[in-house]
């Protein structure tokens, strides 16, 4: 199953080219409507904020494009209890690290090759690149999750699309025993702990402080921590790999997202609106002052240079 938003922009044209809807459901609050038209629209939570966390649980593998504080929200409930994350992060916005999106969640993951994961950043490649090396990390995750006997080709009744290469396992980055330290995204803070297990099928491991752990949550113990400019062990390989993933998300976020060919400005100039301020990190009401469809940017009579998914219709 594909499970959306409901909201409008990206999720809807998914939904709409899911092709006759029966894989897809529209998670919205009760008494509520993503108005798509394809696919069927499951309610939960009696407001957004329900319906948000509620879809931050629901999935094993949560696919982002660009977005805004919503997308972050939605990822770090997500994240935090193990669920795999592709971000798009190309895209800007949440994807590319606004927002309190989670720092760990844009490091090259165990699931993906360095070039798959480089392919999701850069915009110097074409989009098909991007879409190709997506839809390659996406068939990986999919297929370490369908059942044994879909996995194996000799098996009857597989189809040839589950038949068409073995599972490749994951490799294991830790060792059973190993002194590690696991990352809880709720309390953004690490805890040391020991590895007892490792399921290359799956690539999770089981640690002592918890179970069923992806190794995007895990580090070894003492490693450098990309949000911690007081680390000053030298010499560990963890290192290097870290601040070159610091520098990338840094470079992402100071990006501006770029809208799609084509695509056209949600409001117009003297439109009341919310736009997010990074200064003090909430939303705040102004009105839009100039839309340059070109950079995909609005600027507010109180902020200006918003992308797309930094303004959004005022709440009443």
């Amino acid at each position: 199953k594909f499970v959306t938003g409901g909201m409008a922009g990206v999720q809807e044209a998914f939904a709409k080219h899911c092709g006759d809807g029966s894989r897809v459901w529209n998670l919205v609050p009760v008494g509520k409507s993503s108005g798509y038209g394809n696919g069927r629209d499951i309610h939960a939570g009696t407001n957004s904020e329900d319906a948000k966390t509620i879809f931050g649980l629901l999935g094993d593998i949560y696919v982002t494009v660009e977005g805004g504080p919503e997308v972050s929200q939605e990822v770090c409930v997500a994240f935090e209890r193990g669920a795999k994350v592709v971000p798009l992060m190309r895209t800007g916005g949440a994807s590319a690290g606004k927002f309190g999106f989670p720092t760990e969640a844009l490091q090259e993951p165990c699931f993906s090759t360095r070039e798959q994961w480089s392919l999701l950043k850069t915009d110097s490649e074409p989009e098909e690149k991007s879409a190709v090396a997506a839809v390659a990390i996406l068939e990986k995750l999919i297929r370490s999750r369908l059942p044994k006997h879909m996995k194996d080709p000799a098996s009857k009744g597989v189809s040839s699309v589950s038949s068409r290469q073995p599972m490749t396992e994951f490799k294991a980055e830790f060792e059973a025993e190993e002194a590690v330290e696991v990352y809880s995204a709720k309390f953004k803070s690490w805890t040391s702990t020991r590895v007892r297990r490792f399921d290359p099928k799956t690539g999770r491991y089981d640690l002592d402080a918890a179970r069923d752990v992806c190794q995007e949550h895990i580090r070894r113990k003492g490693a450098f921590d990309p949000t911690d400019s007081g680390w000053t062990q030298p010499g560990d390989a963890y290192k290097a790999k870290a601040i070159e993933a610091k520098k990338e998300a840094e470079t992402s976020q100071t990006s501006p997202a770029q809208p799609p060919p084509g695509r056209k400005s949600t409001f117009q100039v003297g439109d009341v609106v919310e736009g997010w301020s990074n200064d003090k990190s909430k939303w705040i009401e102004g009105v839009i002052q100039k839309v340059d469809i070109e950079k995909g940017t609005y600027d507010l009579d109180r902020v200006r240079g918003l992308t797309w998914s930094e303004v959004r219709v005022l709440k009443k």
